[in-house]
């Protein structure tokens, strides 16, 4: 049903009530009484013998003959036409049934009792309206321009909800023979564009309703079984049952940076032990990766004045969005060599050398997002001294440790270089990945300061933010992490967990390489093994991207990056032959 908002149709509402189309304004006080039609004649009939013993009458033209009075049949009345009339006055109300009496007999006549549909715009048409109260109206002009004309309606049943469109702006009323319908007035929010969807996140609904027996889904960073299915952690499940089976567990609020016995075993992750020691770290549970980001960009353009943070081209597709809803102009910094599918270093050590002292630099400490191409030890080593160098303020995305490599210590090679080189920074830590806890919504923010008494007041600045943002975290997330953590058993069966995800990656990645150069598919594959972590860029352009979701079912994102975690041996092979096909240009 289209909406006739647009067209300045006024909405109207209306009731078949006592035989006539009747309506009531609400919510404006100025109502146009018109007379579209004439009532039809009422038959009145008063009883026809009412004697009176003490009564008697002398009929004229019979003089003598006397007799009881008698009462005559009453003939049918003349049609009454309602006048119109304009009126400010309050809603129209109606008297209930009126009953007027002929000398002792009572005579009823037709009337309307309403019926209120619904609430209407201001202005509203009443056709052959009966008897009303008008007292205090005073009469004026309406302008033509706000009455909208509607047919009288007859003998109609009351009108009954019919629905209303998907849009929610149109409603219908039927009743019998009678439909009317009513246009919702303009809302608020006409003026609110519709955004568009998640790149990422929208992937996963095209490939819901995807009926393709063969569809496969490489876009969603979540980690998938060999069988394309999630698999939460056994640890994390164990950890669950333990937290949910505690009888000292309960649902209050935690403190605004989570529980201080929960901040120790997820700074061991990344600190040594000394620096934990030292109280220079400032600690507080976040909405995981991303929540973590938001408030530490909010900490950087309202706390410290910072106006741009410089980010890796490419990075996260979310990274710029969170820096400028904190206020801070985002640029590139070059991290990728599309030529060779790698790292490039030197772009990246000369880029950096351009950054102004005072600015923020992010860095994934590893598994970079979305190329999975990591500095080396050596490489990392020259980047972590030329930042000391330039005064800038450095932000570490780590939402991959333990899942790169397996191992806690190898993924944080680069946590440990800025640890040591004595810097000031930022750590934004997740355990979405890497516990698989996607949907808990936990993370850490960790900022390393120069003395305890720093550290005291960032604290205070961040425990603001959070207040402001979420008053306090969500405590089931946290409680199974600090779970693991604190349990010999569970941890260690926990890192056993974590090597197995990462391998089954590395046997995914190697199986991808071997069936493209089995197939002989042009070009050069090794950047597949060469990477590392949850994704790949396989170097598939726009074009090439949009054939294999629409053509094969290949599920990715637009610049070819693909979650190898939803590689499995069943699908891998048709995989490598869909991207076989699109690069050769079958």
């Amino acid at each position: 049903m289209a909406s006739l908002a647009s067209a300045g149709v006024t909405r109207i509402a209306g009731a078949t009530v006592g035989g006539y189309t009747t309506g009531t304004s609400i919510g404006a006080p100025r109502v146009a009484y018109t007379a579209a039609s004439t009532f039809p004649s009422a038959n009145m009939i008063v009883p026809a013998a009412t004697g009176f013993s003490d009564s008697r009458f002398t009929d004229p033209s019979n003089p003598g003959v006397t007799g009881p009075r008698q009462a005559k049949v009453l003939s049918t009345s003349s049609p009454v036409t309602s006048n119109p009339a304009y009126a400010q006055a309050a809603p129209v109300t109606y008297a209930s049934p009126v009953t007027r009496t002929i000398g002792s007999a009572p005579v009823f006549t037709q009337s309307a009792t309403p019926a209120v549909v619904r609430q209407a715009a201001p202005v509203v048409e009443y056709a052959a309206a009966p008897t009303a109260d008008r007292s205090g109206s005073r009469n004026q002009p309406l302008p033509e321009d706000r009455v909208r004309r509607a047919p009288a309606v007859y003998k109609g049943d009351v009108p009954v909800y019919a629905g209303l469109t998907a849009g929610g702006a149109e409603y219908v009323y039927t009743g019998g023979d009678s439909t009317m319908l009513v246009v919702d007035d303009p809302s608020i929010f006409d003026g609110v564009p519709q955004a568009p969807p998640d790149a990422i996140l929208s992937l996963a609904s095209l490939f819901k309703e995807d009926k393709f027996p063969q569809k496969v889904n490489l876009g969603i960073g979540a980690y998938r079984d060999e069988n394309g299915k999630p698999w939460p952690l056994p640890s994390v499940m164990q950890a669950q049952m333990i937290v949910a089976e505690d009888p000292a567990e309960d649902k209050e609020y935690v403190p605004i940076d989570g529980k201080p016995d929960h901040k120790k075993p997820v700074q061991q992750l990344i600190f040594s032990d000394a620096e934990i020691a030292s109280g220079n770290l400032a600690t507080a549970q976040a909405l995981s990766g991303t929540g973590s980001l938001s408030i530490i960009g909010q900490f950087l353009s309202s706390i410290m004045g910072c106006k741009t943070i410089h980010l890796p081209d490419p990075t996260w597709g979310n990274h710029n969005a969170i820096f400028k809803r904190a206020g801070l102009e985002s640029k590139k910094y070059t991290y990728y060599k599309p030529e060779t599918r790698g790292f490039d270093f030197e772009g990246m050590l000369a880029s950096l050398q351009q950054i102004p002292a005072g600015d923020a630099v992010l860095l994934h400490s590893v598994a970079q997002n979305p190329t999975g191409v990591d500095p080396t030890p050596d490489q990392w080593n020259e980047i972590v001294h030329t930042i000391t160098q330039l005064g800038v303020i450095p932000v570490l995305d780590n939402a991959y440790q333990g899942y790169a490599s397996g191992s806690l210590e190898q993924d944080g090679f680069a946590q440990n270089l800025f640890e040591e080189s004595g810097l000031e920074y930022f750590v934004a830590q997740s355990f979405a990945k890497n516990f698989g806890l996607y949907g808990e919504r936990i993370g850490y923010i960790h900022v390393r300061c120069a003395s305890p008494d720093i550290s005291k007041a960032v604290l205070s600045q961040l425990k603001i933010l959070i207040r402001q943002a979420y008053s306090s975290p969500p405590r089931h997330g946290a409680a199974i992490v600090y779970q693991v953590l604190s349990n010999p058993d569970l941890k260690a069966q926990w890192l056993d967990e974590l090597l197995f995800m990462a391998q089954r990656i590395t046997v995914m990645r190697d199986a991808l390489r071997d069936q493209l150069e089995s197939l002989g598919t042009p070009g050069t594959w090794n950047h597949i093994t060469d990477q590392i972590g949850m994704f790949s860029y396989t170097g598939l352009n726009t074009a090439q991207v949009e054939r294999m979701v629409k053509e094969f079912h290949v599920y990715m994102t637009k610049d070819g990056r693909i979650s190898v975690a939803g590689l499995n041996p069943s699908n891998v092979n048709y995989v490598a032959e869909s991207i076989d096909r699109v690069v050769r240009g079958e």
